[in-house]
């Protein structure tokens, strides 16, 4: 498809909203409209609210003046005050089945599982526990939203002025949507596409696989093959700003990647038999625990893929790696 003029900025308006997450400040858009509508909103927290509650005011809004609340993913710098604030106005939230789904201490206790068996030491272990505890404080389960409106791959949802396309795009988080509006050639992105980053494919937990989880690294590619084949369109993004070609970012997306992965082989071939965690320590400078866990949620992604194309073995006890 050809790319569309840019969208009408009087029509769609980014509102910067602060995280205590080291991601730094998340992107929510207000869509104009009668009625207006969200999309994401931010975390649920004294300073963030007010934020949120200041950028309606000053357009002479309140969240009772809102049709919708629409969330890209279940990420509390996404979706964490949307219960809050759809029970503040009496908004219907818009989102994933899985987004919609209490999942927060099963994969808690998934992932401490995981990282125990990628070799792990006790005091990553111990900090997993305060981290879960930080980060359930800012923000509240989707499915506690008293006006709960599950969408999916291929539905149409009206948000503010905007007729948007919803597109199921797992690899980051698996509840994980863009929307499109077509006509306007905008796709807002979440965390699959990002101004200078490429997002971490965190694990993707599902009890009905037979390893427990779904490898999300895959699933990451197969979206961006999906944005790509869209075309050029101008990328509203979760974090930083704005994309002028989310084609071009989603083939950039997967060089890099590519590159990546093939520095995780080399790395497997000159440590046989290291632990997934001794490889994350070679793989990433990580001088904190948060990064801790995305450099090895990150080298779990990537020997995922080397395993699905048959070129280590990943030890489903050891946590070892072998080279195939």
């Amino acid at each position: 498809m050809q790319c569309a003029m840019p969208a009408d900025r009087s029509i769609v308006e980014r509102l910067f909203l602060p995280t205590p997450f080291p991601v730094g400040p998340v992107n929510a858009y207000l869509v104009h409209g009668d009625p207006p509508a969200l999309i994401d909103v931010g975390v649920k927290g004294k300073k963030a609210c007010a934020a949120l509650e200041h950028e309606l005011q000053s357009r002479g809004l309140v969240p009772s003046d809102l049709g919708a609340i629409l969330i890209t993913h279940a990420h509390f710098d996404h979706s964490g005050a949307a219960v809050a604030l759809a029970e503040e106005g009496g908004t219907p939230v818009y989102c994933h089945y899985l987004a919609g789904r209490d999942r927060t201490q099963a994969e808690q206790q998934a992932f401490y599982e995981l990282i125990e068996r990628c070799g792990a030491p006790e005091r990553l272990l111990r900090g997993l526990n305060s981290m879960y505890r930080f980060g359930s404080a800012f923000g509240d389960p989707l499915g506690q939203a008293g006006d709960l409106r599950v969408i999916d791959d291929g539905d149409r949802v009206r948000a503010g002025d905007l007729e948007l396309e919803v597109l199921h795009t797992p690899g980051h988080a698996p509840d994980h949507l863009c929307f499109l509006a077509r006509e306007q050639g905008l796709l807002f992105c979440g965390d699959l596409l990002l101004e200078s980053i490429t997002p971490n494919p965190l694990p993707h937990f599902d009890p009905e696989h037979d390893r427990g989880r779904v490898p999300s690294l895959p699933l990451y590619l197969e979206s961006l093959d999906r944005v790509e084949a869209l075309g050029p369109l101008q990328g509203l993004t979760g974090h930083g700003g704005e994309l002028p070609d989310t084609a071009a970012t989603a083939r950039s997306n997967r060089t890099h990647i590519e590159g990546r992965t093939e520095i995780v082989l080399r790395a497997c071939r000159a440590r046989p038999g290291a632990t997934v965690f001794e490889l994350s320590e070679v793989l990433f400078d990580s001088p904190d625990r948060g990064t801790v866990f995305l450099a090895l949620s990150e080298t779990i992604a990537h020997l995922d893929r080397l395993e699905v194309l048959g070129l280590v073995r990943v030890g489903a006890e050891s946590g070892r790696v072998e080279v195939s």
